[in-house]
């Protein structure tokens, strides 16, 4: 259909447009029975008489009435009356003297009557009430009043008709502008009379035909509607929530997630008492395989074993002189379990290995643990473990309540809260893989760490960003989903910042912390005194770099510099390039072969323990 595109000029010829748009407004927006009024499910049936009548409010609602008088040329199973969807909701739905059922079908409302005793052939007559809310104008500039009376789609021809709409007292009519008929734009006063009675038209005709279409639009003063269905509020709320959490998060921080302060410390030789597996427990209140892997080397440089290569990721170790009564007692106890009834100079295999390293695992984990069974010494205290997770929660409920904000936002009659739980049950997910990444920072090979917290950081900002999209498709402004992405974000970091240290277990990790940052950023000055006044520096402070996954930066640290070459480590596996630079002192391929040492001991531990490292695992 096309519009006339203008307001008649002529009084008489106005009033007559006025009059048709205004009645066409009554069976607009749910007012009418647009797409296919005359459905049934057997077959068609006639409109004698449809008598409308429509309450317009001030506050773009409608009071609507409808009497429709059906003649039924069979029995029926069923009958249903189609009111289109739109901008708006219909509520107090009731068709009076019989059962009835409301459903949403796409773009229409179906009120569908299955009761036999209305559905005998012959005439029936149904009076159908309903309230039809209209939302809030979003145009800035005018409130826009558009009503499609009839659709194209319209099926049944009506006989008699009769609109009574009543406007409110202040309505303009200034800019009304219709189209009407069946193909394009008609002049349809014949087909109607009409009377007005101050704010009240009444209008009658007969003979609609099929395809019969009206729609007519106005441009109304801005502000025209008051108080119309809104729920802006809804989105305003989920930035709230969003806030809130994060405000919560920073709060629960400051009350008891913070790390107790401490001097930071330049510490250049290993700590008195404190082996690479007090490091692994201080930091991380357990124990893992890969913690077992450097008390090993530990042994190998104190001339207890030596590692040797014997294949390509194959090795064993070869006994050699037991500990001394002065070393850590699990020392002892390690070179105790490995080569248990085997002489010295003979070697144990891989597979034995692994037999044996649950059992080293266990029991060095329970001596180290012995140590720092006070409270003062724990990892992280039970406070600020609960306060990470209630802020986990808390983060993750203003993630989960934005779908369902913006169903309230879209008046859906359903709200489904799969989504809601699914995005739940995913932020917890993520977080506690995040902060528990964050906690083992130390503890992993640094780029592992960056790639590692990268990619589930992404996938928990993508998260933020879908929450935030479904925000925008509401009202088209950026501010709330902005607000979104940054208060999530501060709220997972002040989460991972949410494991505070009891606070003696404090100052050893601060100790241990100055160890750390030193093997990382001792310059070649530094390096030169201390290999200067001690040739085995190198090989004390290996084991700590292997702990705090520093391998080649330690290694690199002494370029230039004369190291022995290990006894303790050879490869004699055939077509391996790495044996000639290991026996000549290079370390920094000796700390490569480490790691791949490593690597072996914890899959074969794995294999035998008959468990797999999964993609969740955390790994230096």
């Amino acid at each position: 259909m096309t519009s006339n595109g203008k307001v008649l000029s002529n009084t008489y010829k106005y009033l007559i447009k006025i009059l048709l748009t205004i009645v066409i407004m009554s069976v607009s927006h749910g007012l009418v029975l647009t797409d296919s009024f005359g459905a049934t499910k057997d077959n068609s049936y006639e409109i004698n008489n449809y008598d409308f009548k429509a309450v317009v409010k001030k506050n773009h609602t409608y009071e609507v009435t409808k009497q429709i008088t059906v003649n039924l040329p069979n029995n029926l199973s069923e009958i249903s009356f189609d009111v289109p969807a739109g901008n708006y909701i219909i509520n107090d739905v009731d068709v009076k003297g019989t059962d009835f059922s409301l459903a949403k079908n796409g773009s229409k409302y179906n009120i569908v009557i299955k009761d036999k005793k209305q559905l005998r052939k012959g005439s029936h007559t149904f009076k159908i009430t309903y309230i039809v809310k209209e939302f809030a104008e979003k145009n800035k500039n005018y409130d826009l009043f558009y009503l499609t009376a009839l659709s194209p789609d319209w099926e049944v021809p009506i006989q008699n008709y009769k609109f009574t709409l009543v406007l409110p007292k202040d309505f303009p009519w200034d800019d009304l502008q219709y189209y009407a008929g069946q193909f394009g734009s008609q002049d349809v006063s014949n087909k109607m009379s009409y009377s007005i009675d101050g704010n009240t038209i009444t209008m009658s005709g007969s003979l609609i035909p099929s395809d019969f279409g009206i729609t007519f639009k106005a441009e109304l003063p801005d502000g025209y509607w008051k108080d119309p269905l809104n729920n802006e509020w809804t989105i305003g709320l989920g930035g709230v929530l969003f806030i809130a959490a994060a405000t919560l998060s920073l709060i629960l921080w400051l009350a008891g997630g913070r790390d107790p302060k401490f001097k930071k410390k330049v510490i250049s030789n290993p700590i008195d008492g404190i082996s690479t597996a007090d490091v692994a427990y201080v930091f991380n209140g357990k124990l893992s395989i890969r913690d077992i892997v450097p008390l090993i080397v530990r042994l190998g440089i104190s001339g207890c074993l030596k590692i040797v290569e014997y294949a390509p990721k194959k090795y064993k170790l070869v006994k050699l002189n037991a500990p001394s009564i002065d070393e850590d007692r699990y020392i002892r106890a390690i070179y105790g379990e490995l080569f248990e009834d085997v002489y010295e100079g003979r070697a144990v295999e891989m597979e034995d290995i692994g037999v044996k390293l649950k059992r080293i695992l266990i029991d060095v984990e329970s001596s180290v643990a012995s140590g720092y069974s006070s409270r003062e010494m724990r990892a992280s205290t039970t406070i600020s473990k609960l306060f990470r997770y209630v802020s986990i929660v808390a983060i993750s409920l203003a993630i989960a309540t934005i779908p369902v904000l913006v169903s309230m936002y879209m008046y859906e009659e359903e709200i489904k809260y799969g989504l809601p739980a699914g995005l739940f049950v995913l932020s917890v997910l993520i977080l506690n893989i995040i902060t528990r990444r964050f906690d083992l920072r130390y503890d992993m090979d640094w780029n592992h760490f960056k790639v590692s917290i990268s990619m589930y950081s992404a996938l928990y900002v993508a998260e933020l960003v879908y929450v935030g999209y479904l925000v925008y498709k509401c009202n088209k402004s950026l501010m709330i989903p902005l607000l979104i992405v940054v208060a999530g974000a501060f709220g997972a970091m002040m989460t991972c910042l949410m494991a505070a240290r009891a606070r003696e277990n404090a100052r050893l990790s601060n100790r241990m912390m100055g160890m750390r940052n030193f093997i990382e950023e001792a310059q070649p000055r530094d390096i030169a005194i201390m290999q200067q006044s001690n040739p085995e520096y190198f090989y004390e402070m290996l084991p700590y770099a292997m702990q705090f996954s520093q391998y080649e930066i330690w290694a690199q640290k002494f370029r230039g510099f004369k190291v022995t070459a290990p006894d303790w480590f050879e490869i004699v596996a055939e077509g391996r390039t790495s044996m000639a630079s290991v026996s000549n002192g290079d370390v920094e391929t000796l700390t490569r072969e480490l790691y791949q040492f490593e690597r072996t001991i914890e899959s074969v531990y794995n294999v035998i323990n008959r468990r797999r490292r999964f993609f969740l695992s955390s790994g230096r």
